[in-house]
């Protein structure tokens, strides 16, 4: 089988690298949660069911033994303070998770934990895997979502219809409370309200209101999202009194939001901020209020739900909301959005906001679009594999594609560089990026993407990256030598000293002699004299070094260096011990899939003729089979064979000129 241009890139067989995200169930121990009285020795210990939802017929069940003392000290210390401990976040992870799935935790692969009740009190999201070099946490490094394990639930519960939004950001509390004013949750709020209102919402923030209005704009209308940011209290012996402070003894519960008629889509929670609170009753077991409230929304037939489970940094909750909304309102699943979110808020610094979230939802909750909003994307993607194969497609789909279609495929690739997220622009997928900005003729982006790509730290650039990165700045100087000279020429030196460079490590190929033989005769048709004579002749004993070097070591006959070899030796005027064999095999070319295959045809004719001096004679011929060969090809495939017939055309002797003209002329 042998890979050419213009095939599409399908599906990869591991399930995983698509995005479909790997279900985890996570229980109490049945037999354990059905004991009244249970044992002594059990008091502090307990049992956790692992039911790994794999991609065999097989569903793998594990369990892990836990000392409920000593991980509470532990759960106590991670979640009471804003910075994060790798330690600490290392000890839960070996503690929490059974031996036999550590291993599957470098897989990357995208989660949604299953919980019941009693699981879903423990801080998963800031779990931390232990590498040889580096300590990685599990909701960071890939996607981390819940779902909660239910037996009481509202049955066929209404959505909300409206583009409402109720956003709250603190509270009116009163000087009676010891709560002190919180600026954050006011500027997360302003911020919030603001996003949704750019995309269609009717979000007015309640912003340091009193209970009663805040109570009353509840049942107002109703609301497809509500946004709670303030003081947040959880008393499990008094549930009444647990939820948003809205004052003295005055609380939003779940009990107010049960009576709301038509659900919200999406509620987000941050009911945690960093402010010391002396007057209400301590905050008891802090991961365990999200959970709680969660729970509530969830079995009320909430869609996705967002809950602070401990106090969070300011700043960083701030970076987490805008993120997750822009992305959201952008277009992009619940999943998605959520990832981004922490990972943006995780490169922040060492607070452990990015993992006080507890994001409850499926991954592929959408918010409904406004009708007519110009910001919903043609499309979204989960992984990276996906999003790596589309700029694959896309730069197929290039081949052959009509003025208008390459104005849609510019505008798809350029949104695929927006959505490129920056845990995914890895060498490898800015390479794919490049080289589809370069398919459709943007040069200058294409190098930019290149740029980026051979920064990469993970080094997935590989050595073709560096040679098409050369070869697109021996282009782009062509283009920039009229309104730049020194740039353009700056260009040509990096792009030589760069595959100097590899041949010098690697030894020659025939791809970097073609190369370099390109470089050269773009420098020659930029000078003068007797300079622009020593550069094409260059060119042609580097290209024709090439054809050698390819017949040596493949025992194959590269028409490309050999037709440019034959090109170059004719305009310089100096013979060619290749030509005869070259011309003979490229004449007989034809209906290949590949445009360059079919495109050597005619240039051997065009060659032949003008050696023999017969051209003019025969320009029909040659214009007709150039004809046959453009029907395929990208623009930029396009562009560079008829760049070959301009040069001929300039670069030949005077006396061809008008011949090779109307070649050009009947073939543009």
């Amino acid at each position: 089988m042998r890979s050419v241009k213009g095939g599409l890139f399908r599906p990869p067989v591991d399930e995983y690298a698509t995005g479909w995200w790997r279900r985890i169930q996570i229980a109490k121990d049945r037999c354990e949660a059905g004991k009244r009285e249970p044992a002594k020795s059990r008091k502090t210990a307990s049992s956790l069911v692992f039911e790994n939802l794999t991609d065999r017929a097989r569903a793998e069940e594990s369990r892990v033994t836990i000392q409920s003392e000593l991980l509470d000290s532990l759960l106590e210390q991670a979640t009471s303070q804003p910075s994060y401990e790798e330690s600490g976040a290392v000890a839960l992870f070996e503690l929490l998770v059974p031996n036999g799935l550590k291993d599957q935790s470098n897989e990357q692969a995208d989660l949604v934990l299953v919980l019941d009740e009693a699981a879903a009190a423990f801080p998963w999201e800031i779990l931390a895997a232990r590498t040889r070099d580096r300590i990685d946490p599990l909701s960071v490094k890939a996607g981390m979502l819940r779902q909660l394990k239910v037996d009481a639930f509202r049955v066929g519960p209404r959505g909300a219809r409206d583009q409402n939004a109720l956003v709250i950001g603190d509270t009116l509390i009163g000087t009676a409370s010891n709560l002190p004013e919180l600026p954050g949750a006011q500027r997360e709020a302003q911020e919030v309200a603001e996003q949704l209102a750019r995309h269609g919402y009717r979000a007015e923030p309640l912003i340091r209101q009193p209970s009663l209005d805040i109570i009353r704009q509840l049942f107002a209308r109703d609301y497809r999202i509500m946004h709670l940011a303030g003081h947040g209290i959880y008393n499990p012996e008094h549930p009444e009194k647990s939820g948003m402070v809205l004052g003295p003894d005055q609380f939003l519960t779940s009990l107010e939001l049960g009576q709301v008629r038509n659900l919200p889509e999406f509620v987000f929670i941050n009911c945690c901020y960093l402010a010391r609170i002396d007057s209400p009753p301590p905050l008891d077991k802090p991961h365990k209020q999200a959970a709680s409230v969660a729970q509530e929304l969830i079995q009320m037939g909430v869609k996705a739900v967002v809950a602070a489970g401990w106090a969070v940094n300011d700043a960083a909750g701030l970076v987490f909301a805008r993120s997750f909304y822009q992305s959201m309102l952008g277009g992009l699943k619940f999943g998605e959005s959520v990832k981004r979110a922490r990972q943006e808020t995780h490169a922040l610094g060492a607070n452990n906001t990015w993992g006080a979230y507890q994001c409850y939802g499926n991954p592929d909750f959408a918010l409904t679009p406004q009708p007519g909003s110009q910001s919903w994307p043609k499309r979204a993607f989960y992984s990276r594999r996906e999003c790596l194969d589309e700029l694959r497609d896309l730069a197929a789909k290039a081949t052959g594609a009509p003025a208008d279609r390459v104005k849609s495929l510019a505008e798809s690739v350029a949104e695929l560089d927006r959505l490129l997220i920056s845990s995914w622009r890895d060498g490898e997928s800015l390479s794919a990026l490049a080289e589809a900005f370069k398919s459709l003729g943007n040069f200058g982006a294409a190098l930019e993407a290149y740029d980026e790509a051979l920064r990469d730290g993970k080094s997935r650039a590989s050595v073709q990256t560096i040679e098409s990165h050369a070869n697109l700045k021996d282009r782009h100087a062509a283009r920039l030598f009229k309104k730049d000279p020194g740039a353009a020429r700056q260009l040509w030196e990096d792009a030589e000293r760069r595959l100097l460079g590899l041949n010098a490590v690697l030894g020659d190929s025939s791809e970097r002699l073609s190369l370099l033989a390109a470089n050269c005769k773009r420098r020659g048709t930029v000078a003068e004299g007797a300079e622009r004579g020593k550069y094409f002749q260059a060119a042609a004993e580097f290209y024709q070094k090439a054809y050698k070097h390819t017949k040596k070591t493949e025992s194959s006959i590269d028409l490309y260096s050999g037709l440019n070899a034959v090109a170059l030796s004719y305009v310089a005027g100096v013979p060619s011990d290749i030509a005869e064999e070259c011309l003979k095999f490229a004449a007989r070319q034809k209906d290949y899939p590949d445009f360059w295959a079919r495109v050597y045809r005619p240039d051997a004719l065009l060659l032949e003729h003008l050696r023999a001096g017969s051209l003019d004679s025969q320009a029909d011929a040659v214009i007709q089979a150039y004809k046959e060969a453009f029907q395929h090809g990208t623009p930029h495939e396009r562009d560079s064979a008829l760049g070959q017939l301009r040069f001929l055309r300039d670069a030949a002797p005077a006396k061809d000129g008008p011949a090779l003209q109307r070649v050009l002329d009947g073939v543009s």
